[in-house]
C-alpha cells in the first residue's frame, strides 16, 4: 500500500508521468476502495452467517448478485471492464480467510473489526481533507466534493494508501506481539 501512495504523489504532483489513463486508473482505484470497504464488511458477516444457517445463504447469494451488478455497471460506467475483475479479486482478498473456512481466534477477530473501522474512518478523514484543502484555480479552495475533483480524488488516494501501508505495517507488528505475547504466557502457565 505504501507503494500505492507513492503512485498517487508521483501523479498528484506530475500528472504527465503518470499519463492520463493511468491518472483515470488511479481515480477508478480510489473509487473502488470505498465500495470494497463496505461490500467485504456485508459479504464477510454474511459467509459468517451463511455457515450456520439455510437463510444465509440465501442472503449471501443475493447481496453477491447485488454487488457483481454493481461492479459491471461500474466497470460499463469507466468504459473498461478491468474495474470489475479487479473489484471481484479484492473484495475476495478481503474475505478470504472466511472462504478457506480458516477460523480467527478472538484476537486477530477484534483486530479485523478495528483494521475495517480504522480504513473506514481513515478514508473519510482523507476524502475529507483533500476536499476541505485542495485549492481550486477558479474559487480558491474548493467547495464541491472529492468525487469530481481529480485533484482531491488523487490526494485522498495517497494519503490513504500512504498512511494504511503504515498502518498494515503496525498490524502485522502488534498481531506477532499478540501471538508473542500469548506464548510466552502459555510457556509460563506450563512451567
Amino acid at each position: 500500500m505504501l507503494a500505492l501512495g507513492a503512485v498517487y504523489l508521483l501523479a498528484l504532483a506530475h500528472p504527465a508521468v503518470i499519463g492520463e489513463q493511468g491518472v483515470k486508473s488511479l481515480l477508478i482505484i480510489i473509487t473502488m476502495e470505498f465500495f470494497i470497504i463496505h461490500s467485504s464488511l456485508i459479504l464477510g458477516a454474511l459467509i459468517v452467517k451463511a455457515r450456520k444457517m439455510q437463510q444465509g445463504l440465501l442472503l449471501l447469494l443475493g447481496s453477491s448478485l447485488f454487488y457483481a451488478l454493481f461492479f459491471v455497471g461500474y466497470s460499463y460506467a469507466f468504459d473498461d471492464w478491468w474495474p470489475a475483475l479487479m473489484l471481484l479479486a479484492m473484495t475476495l482478498t478481503r474475505i478470504s480467510r472466511i472462504l478457506v473456512g480458516q477460523e480467527a481466534d478472538a484476537d486477530d477477530q477484534r483486530m479485523d473489526v478495528y483494521f475495517w473501522a480504522f480504513s473506514m474512518g481513515l478514508l473519510a478523514i482523507c476524502a475529507g481533507g483533500a476536499a476541505f484543502f485542495m485549492p481550486d484555480e477558479r474559487h480558491g479552495y474548493f467547495a464541491g466534493t472529492i468525487w469530481t475533483h481529480p485533484q482531491a480524488m488523487l490526494a485522498t488516494g495517497c494519503l490513504y494508501y500512504s498512511l494504511m501501508g503504515m498502518a498494515s505495517l503496525l498490524r502485522m507488528r502488534m498481531q506477532a506481539l499478540l501471538k508473542y505475547r500469548a506464548e510466552a504466557d502459555r510457556l509460563q502457565r506450563h512451567y
